[in-house]
């Protein structure tokens, strides 16, 4: 009673004098645990459903409970195998599948998850979240059109899960099917309008299309994704885009390396309206962006934290600044090569012969959670072997498998990362090269803010920031970007760029 009225700490206090009275009762103890989860005391309410079972091994809602503590906790081994022993106590258990192939599906073991959720609706056909969790499944294994498949299931039995409506606008995207995505978001705000994650998605796919006003303020949403502040700890203020007049402002950087280049254009456009400009990034941009025009300083975690009067998030100053696509800084180039370095580099491409020497990456960082349609196969660039008047330098770091240091057959082929120890050494062998060729990476954003020829090669479903239907972008104006024509068609992309670069080396 008590705790149906969400009275929970009087319903603990009334229980806790049963356990007392009667210690060796499973049942207490599993309803102790339900009322501590609700508390959001998840470790005693594991350990209260572990009482639970160890006094009844034949428990099988006391397992399920357990298994729910665990996921809470994020503890997915144990709450597989709580959700299995449910399972073995009552087959028929259709949530404890369902939960069981949640998650699996946060252990990455897709097969398995799919299984437990089709069991799941086996048992219960009109189980709209097995159908939602399901196409989860099928979204993140790459299975884009079973995906949505599952998610329309799932909301023609329950039309009123967010969810469902979320995650199909997601996918609906992924098939360039722009508008339904945007219907299909739209809809799951309305279901829920303080949904942070479908207006998250709101403003990647306004950006996409280039609707920077109303995009900028709903990319701002990735603060409360992160639970964090733009604020950082810092006792300074934020900027409130006032005139800095000699001020020294802070801008820190965030997400991956490849933003951080993008939008570190800013830093030299505050200095030009006087204001005195400090730059934090990770270590390995720490040397490149030293060259940033304009900049009193570069501090790296672990250094002194300088004297300061305001602070900003870099990411966010477009949203601050009321950026449109028009009016996107272009002050290129913005990032330099240390002179020294490409010096280097450069009496050792001198002693090649003359040819067109091209970088190239095929991949990004593997825990990016879109990498599966981000990164190319290597076997794919096989297409650029024919260009026989290219000679071509891997750009690639990071963890690099043994078949992908071979290089296609027929191919001229430099490595030397091992000597790219940051991507100041990368800009100096940049600045030696002629053309840089590569997926959607951090890479492409260094040779565009150093304005070189850079051709990005993109999935059917791009990133916000190369927005859809131009070959150019307006971030980086020596920068043609190349799509793929249908989901997972690399070899189209790679054709293309072989025909362009053959054209390209014969002139």
């Amino acid at each position: 009673m008590l705790a149906a009225q969400g009275r929970y700490e009087e319903a603990l206090r009334v229980l806790a004098q049963a356990v007392s009275a009667r210690p060796s009762e499973p049942a207490w103890h599993n309803e102790a645990g339900k009322i501590l989860m609700k508390l959001r005391r998840l470790d005693q309410a594991a350990m209260a459903f572990r009482m639970a079972v160890s006094l009844a091994p034949g428990y099988f809602e006391a397992f399920y409970n357990l298994g729910t503590a665990y996921q809470e906790k994020g503890q997915m081994p144990e709450a597989v195998a709580a959700y299995r022993q449910a399972i073995v106590l009552r087959p028929d258990y259709a949530e404890a599948f369902n939960n069981l192939g949640n998650a699996l599906l946060e252990m990455k073991e897709y097969a398995g998850a799919a299984d437990a959720l089709q069991r799941a609706i086996v048992l219960v056909p009109g189980f709209a979240p097995a159908h939602y969790n399901l196409g989860c499944v099928m979204y993140d294994s790459g299975q884009v059109d079973a995906s949505v498949e599952q998610f329309q299931k799932s909301i023609s039995i329950d039309p009123n899960l967010p969810e469902a409506w979320c995650s199909l606008g997601n996918a609906l995207k992924d098939q360039g099917k722009y508008d339904e995505s945007i219907s299909a978001v739209e809809k799951a705000m309305a279901l829920r309008p303080d949904y942070w994650q479908a207006r998250w998605n709101l403003g990647h796919l306004l950006l996409l299309r280039g609707d920077f006003e109303r995009g900028w303020p709903l990319y701002e949403l990735r603060w409360q994704k992160e639970n964090a502040t733009k604020g950082v700890g810092l006792s300074q203020p934020l900027w409130d885009g006032s005139p800095l007049n000699g001020r020294r402002i802070l801008l820190h950087f965030e997400q991956g390396f490849g933003d951080m280049i993008q939008f570190a254009r800013y830093a030299p456009l505050l200095a030009a309206q006087g204001g005195r400009v400090i730059v934090a990034v990770m270590p390995p941009l720490r040397r490149l962006f030293q060259t940033l025009p304009g900049i009193e300083q570069v501090v790296s975690p672990g250094d002194p934290m300088p004297e300061i009067d305001v602070h900003y998030p870099a990411m966010s100053l477009p949203a601050l600044l009321g950026i449109s696509v028009e009016s996107i800084p272009r002050n290129l180039p913005y990032l330099f090569a240390d002179s020294k370095l490409a010096e280097s580099w450069k009496s050792r491409l001198q002693t090649f012969s003359p040819k067109l020497n091209v970088g190239l990456v095929w991949a990004g960082n593997p825990g990016y959670f879109n990498d599966r349609n981000r990164s190319i196969p290597p076997a794919f660039f096989s297409s650029l072997a024919k260009c026989q008047q290219a000679r071509y330098f891997s750009l690639q770091k990071g963890l690099v498998r043994a078949e992908e240091k071979t290089p296609p057959a027929g191919m001229e082929w430099v490595d030397w990362t091992d000597e790219l120890h940051d991507f100041a050494d990368t800009a100096a062998l940049i600045a030696n090269l002629e053309l840089v060729i590569t997926c959607d990476t951090a890479v492409a954003h260094l040779a565009g803010a150093m304005g070189r020829p850079v051709w990005t090669l993109l999935p059917f479903a791009p990133d916000w920031r190369w927005m859809l239907e131009r070959s150019d972008s307006p971030w980086y104006p020596t920068m043609r970007l190349f799509r793929q024509p249908r989901p997972g068609d690399w070899s189209s992309v790679l054709r293309e760029v072989a025909s362009e670069l053959d054209g390209l080396s014969s002139k």
